[in-house]
C-alpha cells in the first residue's frame, strides 16, 4: 500500500509541475521584453506593440502594449498617461512594473483602445510625465504615434502588421514537444502502474509476522547452528534474548521477572527454565548435558508449538 501512494505521488508531483511549466509560458503577465532604443537623454524609452492588423472596425476594442524603460534617477508618472489622436482609453490600464539591478525600470501597460471615428485610417499618440531626480519640473515623454487601418473588410494592404502573440512561435517546438513527451510519459507509467496493481491482485498478500512467529523463526535459526555443533555461549546468549524481546523483560534479572510477569502467568515456569539453563553457561561457565539441552527445547516447543520436529542439538 505504501509503495502504491509513494508512486501515486510521484505521479500528482510530475503533474504539477508539468502545470506549472505551462502556467508560466502561458501566463498572461508573463512579459517577453522588447530591444528599447538608445537612450540619448533621461526621457524614457517607449516601445509601442499591438494585436495582428486586419482592419480594425468602428467600436473596434484594440489592445495595445506600451513598454517603458525608465532611466536611473527619474520618476515616471503611472497616472498622468494622456491619449491623443482619433482614440480613447476603453476601460482601465494595467500596469506591470519590475525594477532592474541597474537603477532603470521597466513597466508595461497594457490598454484598451475604442474609437468610433470614420475614415481609412485612425492615429494614436499619447504622453505620460516624469520627473529627474533634482528637479520638480515635470517633462513630457512622448509615445510614438501608431496608425490603425480600418475597412469594412480588408485594407487592400499586401503587408499584414503582425505584433507579439500571447507566446512566441519559436515556443511552440518546445511546449508542444514537452506536452507529447509529458503525455507518452505518463501513458508509459499509467500502464505500468495498471500491471502492477494487477500482479498485485493476483498474488496473496502477504501478512505480517506476529512477534510469536517472529520469535520461533529465530529459534528455529539458532537451534539449527546448535544441531550442527555450534555450541558456544553466543548461541545460549541468542536464545536468552529471543525470550526476553518476546515477553518484554529485556531489562528484568531472573528473580525480577515472577513479579512482572505475575505468579498466575500460564508460560512463567517455562520462562524460568529456559534462563536458568542459559545462565548455566553464560555466567557459571558450565555445559549442559544432553538432557538439560533438550529441556530448553521441549520447554520453548511447549510455550510456542512447532508445526515441524526440530532436530536434536548435538553436544561439542
Amino acid at each position: 500500500m505504501k509503495r502504491h501512494l509513494t508512486f501515486v505521488a510521484w505521479i500528482v508531483g510530475v503533474f504539477l509541475l508539468a502545470t506549472g511549466a505551462l502556467t508560466a509560458t502561458f501566463w498572461s503577465k508573463r512579459t517577453i521584453w522588447p530591444e528599447f532604443p538608445a537612450a540619448a537623454d533621461s526621457a524614457p524609452q517607449v516601445v509601442v506593440q499591438f494585436e495582428p492588423d486586419f482592419a480594425w472596425r468602428i467600436g473596434d476594442r484594440v489592445p495595445v502594449h506600451i513598454y517603458i524603460k525608465q532611466q536611473p534617477n527619474t520618476e515616471l508618472d503611472l497616472n498622468s498617461l494622456a491619449v491623443e489622436g482619433d482614440f480613447e482609453i476603453a476601460g482601465q490600464p494595467d500596469f506591470y512594473v519590475r525594477d532592474r539591478k541597474d537603477g532603470s525600470r521597466y513597466v508595461h501597460v497594457t490598454l484598451e483602445l475604442q474609437s468610433f471615428e470614420v475614415g481609412e485610417k485612425l492615429s494614436f499618440k499619447a504622453t505620460m510625465s516624469y520627473t529627474v531626480a533634482g528637479s520638480k519640473e515635470p517633462r513630457a515623454a512622448s509615445i510614438p504615434e501608431q496608425v490603425f487601418y480600418t475597412s469594412r473588410t480588408w485594407d487592400g494592404r499586401p503587408d499584414i502588421k503582425d505584433g507579439p502573440l500571447p507566446v512566441l512561435h519559436g515556443w511552440h517546438y518546445w511546449t508542444t514537444a514537452a506536452a507529447l513527451l509529458a503525455g507518452l510519459a505518463g501513458i508509459v507509467l499509467g500502464l505500468w502502474y495498471l500491471r502492477r496493481l494487477k500482479n498485485a491482485a493476483t498474488q496473496p498478500e502477504q501478512i505480517p509476522l506476529s512477534r510469536w512467529e517472529a520469535a520461533r523463526l529465530e529459534f528455529e535459526a539458532v537451534w539449527a547452528r546448535m544441531a550442527e555443533g555450534d555450541d558456544r555461549p553466543e548461541r545460549y546468549k541468542d536464545i536468552e534474548r529471543i525470550i526476553r524481546r518476546l515477553y518484554r523483560i529485556e531489562s528484568r534479572t531472573v528473580r525480577e521477572i515472577p513479579y512482572e510477569l505475575g505468579g498466575n502467568h500460564p508460560h512463567l515456569a517455562g520462562i524460568l527454565t529456559i534462563l536458568g539453563s542459559c545462565e548455566k553457561v553464560l555466567f557459571a561457565r558450565r555445559k549442559l548435558t544432553d538432557d538439560e539441552r533438550q529441556a530448553i527445547r521441549t520447554t520453548f516447543d511447549t510455550m510456542i508449538p512447532a508445526r515441524k520436529k526440530a532436530p536434536p542439538a548435538k553436544r561439542s
